[in-house]
C-alpha cells in the first residue's frame, strides 16, 4: 500500500515513469495491484478528455506493462480495476469524458484478461454505484432526504458503503478468485435490475394519483 508521499502523479508520462521507478525500488515483488485513480479537474478545459484518458486509462496500461513480469509466482497475481457504473449506464451528473474513460477501461480489462492469462494472471473490473465513503459521509448525513431516497430505491433498502467494495476487492485479490477473469462486476445492491419506468412511477406524483383512484 502506498503512503501519502508515494501516491502517484498520473497527469504526464514523466510523472508516471518517475513514480514507477520509486515504487520499484520499494516493492521488488508484486502480489496484486488495485487501480482506483480518478481525474479531478479543478477547472474545466478543452483538454479534459485527453487528461481523463491519461489518468484513467493510459496510466493503467503503462503500470500494468511495467509490473506484469514482477509478480510473485506463488501469489494470486490479481489486478483489480475500480471503474464505475458509467461504463454501462449513463450517469447524467458525470461528464461525457468520464463515461468514455470508464468504458475504455472495460476494453482494457478484456484485453489483458486474455493476454496475461498465460502468465497465470487475472484481471477484473469493479463498477460500484453511489457509495458512502469518508469523503461524502457528512454530505449524506446532512442531506437526509436524499439518503433516505437512495435507501428506499435499493432492493436491499440501504446505501452501499465503501467496506462493501473493499470486501469484493479482498476476494478478487485472493487465490480463491483465480478463475474469475475479465469480468466487469457491477456492485449496486441490485438497483440496476429494476425497470426504470416502474421505479419512476413509484416515486412520482402520477403513481400517487393512480393509487388514490384505486
Amino acid at each position: 500500500m502506498l503512503n501519502d508521499q508515494e501516491k502517484m502523479l498520473l497527469s504526464t508520462l514523466e510523472d508516471i515513469q518517475y513514480s514507477l521507478e520509486l515504487i520499484k525500488k520499494k516493492y521488488e515483488n508484486i502480489q496484486g495491484i488495485i487501480f482506483l485513480q480518478k481525474f479531478r479537474p479543478v477547472v474545466k478545459s478543452k483538454n479534459d478528455l485527453a487528461l481523463e484518458l491519461r489518468v484513467s486509462v493510459e496510466s493503467t496500461k503503462i503500470i500494468i506493462e511495467f509490473f506484469k513480469d514482477m509478480f510473485v509466482d506463488n501469489s494470486s497475481k490479481s489486478i483489480v480495476v475500480i471503474g464505475s457504473v458509467a461504463s454501462k449506464f449513463v450517469a447524467q451528473d458525470q461528464s461525457i469524458d468520464y463515461h468514455i474513460a470508464k468504458s475504455a477501461l472495460v476494453g482494457l480489462v478484456n484485453y489483458y484478461a486474455v493476454s496475461l492469462a498465460s502468465k497465470g494472471m487475472h484481471i477484473n473490473m469493479l463498477s460500484p454505484s453511489t457509495t458512502i465513503k469518508k469523503e461524502n459521509k457528512s454530505f449524506y448525513k446532512k442531506n437526509k432526504e436524499l439518503s433516505s431516497l437512495y435507501n428506499e430505491l435499493s432492493p436491499l433498502k440501504k446505501m452501499m458503503k465503501s467496506q462493501n467494495v473493499v470486501d469484493v476487492i479482498k476476494f478478487l485479490l485472493s487465490k480463491k478468485s483465480k478463475y474469475i477473469n475479465g469480468q466487469n462486476i457491477i456492485i449496486d445492491g441490485g438497483i440496476s435490475l429494476m425497470w426504470q419506468e416502474v421505479v419512476g412511477r413509484k416515486y412520482s406524483k402520477i403513481n400517487k394519483k393512480e393509487t388514490k383512484k384505486k
